[in-house]
Order: C-alpha cells, then sequence, then structure tokens
C-alpha cells in the first residue's frame, strides 16, 4: 500500500499544473515583474513601498484579444482546471491510501514502511496542512530513531548464539526480510516471538513505535511549542514543523 500511495503522489505532482515547490517555497510564488524590481523574498514584498512597485496596465491600455483567441485561452483554462482537480483527486487518494498503510505497518511494527509512509505523508501535506504534516514528520522522526537503534542494537548483539534476546532479534529481522513477498510479517511466529520480547525485554520496548504516536498533541500543554527539524534520507533536505 506504501508504493501505491507513492506513485499516486507522484502522479499527482505530474498532472498538476503548478510547481511542486509551490507547496514548500513561498519566494516562488511572487511574479517576475516583482523580481525584476529587486523583490526577491515575502519580507521584501512587505517592506516595499507603493512607489516601488510596478504598474499594472489597466483594461484601457491592454489589446483586444480576437474571438479566435479568446476561445483559445478558455480552453487552456478549462485545461488547467480539469488538470488540477485529476491531480487533487489523487492527492487525496494518496493520502488516504498512505494513511491506511501506516496504520496497518504500526500494527505490525513495520519501522521502515512507517517511516517511508510518514514522509510520504509529510509531502502531501507540505504547507497545505502544516499542522497534519508536523504530525508526521514526527512520526518518521520517531521510526527513523526507532531504526537506528535497532541498529545498533543488532550490531551489539551480532552473534545470536549469545543469549536469547539476540536469537529472537536475528529470528525476527530474518522474518521482516522481504516480508511483502512472504508474508511473514503477520505470521505466527513472528507474533510469538513479539510477544517473548515485549514481556521479557525493556530494550525491546524502547525500540517500538506506540500506535497512538498521532495522537501526540493530545499531550502537549497548550503553552508548549515543538520545533520538529528531521533531516530527509538523502540529506539534501532539512524538514521543519512546530507544534
Amino acid at each position: 500500500m506504501y508504493l501505491l500511495g507513492r506513485c499516486l503522489r507522484i502522479r499527482s505532482e505530474e498532472t498538476n499544473p503548478d510547481d511542486p515547490k509551490h507547496q514548500w517555497s513561498v519566494e516562488s510564488l511572487i511574479p517576475e515583474m516583482l523580481r525584476e524590481v529587486g523583490v526577491q523574498s515575502s519580507s521584501d514584498l512587505l517592506t516595499a513601498s507603493v512607489d516601488e512597485l510596478p504598474e499594472v496596465d489597466g483594461p484601457q491600455n491592454q489589446p483586444e484579444l480576437s474571438t479566435k483567441q479568446m476561445q483559445r485561452l478558455s480552453n487552456q483554462a478549462k485545461e488547467l482546471i480539469t488538470s488540477t482537480e485529476f491531480s487533487n483527486l489523487l492527492l487525496s487518494q494518496a493520502t488516504e491510501v498512505l494513511a491506511q498503510s501506516i496504520n496497518m505497518a504500526l500494527h505490525v511494527q513495520a519501522i521502515e514502511v512507517v517511516s517511508s509512509a510518514s514522509l510520504e505523508m509529510v509531502e502531501c501535506c507540505a504547507q497545505l496542512n502544516p499542522q497534519t504534516a508536523t504530525l508526521y514528520l514526527a512520526l518518521h522522526q520517531s521510526a527513523e530513531a526507532s531504526r537506528s537503534m535497532k541498529e545498533l542494537v543488532m550490531s551489539s548483539v551480532s552473534d545470536p548464539s549469545t543469549s536469547q534476546f539476540a536469537a529472537l532479534l536475528h529470528q525476527e529481522t530474518w522474518l521482516m526480510q522481504n516480508s511483502v513477498t512472504t508474508g511473514l510479517d503477520s505470521s505466527s511466529m513472528r507474533k510469538n516471538i513479539l510477544k517473548i520480547l515485549s514481556e521479557n525485554f525493556t530494550s525491546w520496548k524502547r525500540l517500538q513505535l506506540t500506535p497512538n504516536h498521532l495522537d501526540l498533541m493530545k499531550d502537549i500543554p497548550p503553552a508548549f511549542n515543538i520545533v520538529v527539524l528531521q533531516h530527509s534520507p538523502d540529506k539534501q533536505t532539512l524538514y521543519c514543523g512546530v507544534m
């Protein structure tokens, strides 16, 4: 489901006549005519005086359009509206599919799926819904932290024969490999392993994500503001959100 949601989101960006970067960069919405007079950011636009802004030709100064030109512009406008509506439909479907995949992944503790799907949800929401985007960014951050800590624990118990915890941890990791094709992530064997790990080992409990992770806002006092910062997997983008 995660891959389906990702495909829907990418397809939504392809069909959207608007540039995807407009979801993130407010400065990209500034018209070119304002950039020519030195307005490069939203702060420049607020501080610029009226005399510095370029004059816009009124209707009386604009050339009249022929019927053929008007018809062509009308057809182009209809195409843009249709493309935008189709893009929004795909985006809503992507959001629904990704949300379901996250819930299912949290239920079986598929941390990698939670991490990837939550980041896709951040891309879907962007500045259109910053509060929801921040919640999923926090979930992505928690999933990445859990994944990194599990790798650290795995490296410290590299030999499965040293302890029961090491043996169960390696067995659970093996079951999750290629779980999409094998279906072993929901097998009775893995459920028994998870039960033993949760009941007997505190370190394993610390690696788990709570299914109600998205309800963090309910536990945060109103007077608190929490800033969430997280790098993208390729380290090229720094995401920021405020709760």
